[in-house]
């Protein structure tokens, strides 16, 4: 992020990832608390999607998932405390991926 402080981007956004950690929240922590200089940084931690959502990404088998994934959720209850947890790890929006995508079973890319 500091190369692209040095680049003339002051504010960066992050629309939500698959970081199982929450890097880029550490990683802003990090730049407000003054250890070292970076951009301004704001964003989503985790995307959420539906289950069959442009999110699901397990390639259609649940025995094959991905190592970081974003949080599939299902119905008001689950949405609620998934949302609750990642403001609780400095999320400063949500990132929902409710449709299907490229990914998804049914839909075809072009």
């Amino acid at each position: 992020v500091q190369n692209n402080l040095l680049a003339g981007w002051t504010t960066l956004r992050v629309a939500g990832d698959a970081d199982v950690h929450y890097a880029n929240q550490d990683i802003r922590r990090a730049i407000d608390g003054g250890l070292f200089v970076g951009p301004r940084l704001t964003g989503a931690g985790h995307y959420m999607s539906v289950t069959g959502g442009g999110g699901d990404i397990n390639f259609f088998a649940p025995e094959h998932r991905v190592v970081a994934d974003g949080l599939v959720v299902d119905g008001v209850d689950e949405v609620r405390k998934a949302v609750r947890h990642e403001i609780k790890y400095g999320s400063d929006w949500i990132k929902l991926l409710v449709t299907g995508a490229f990914m998804s079973a049914g839909d075809s890319p072009g």
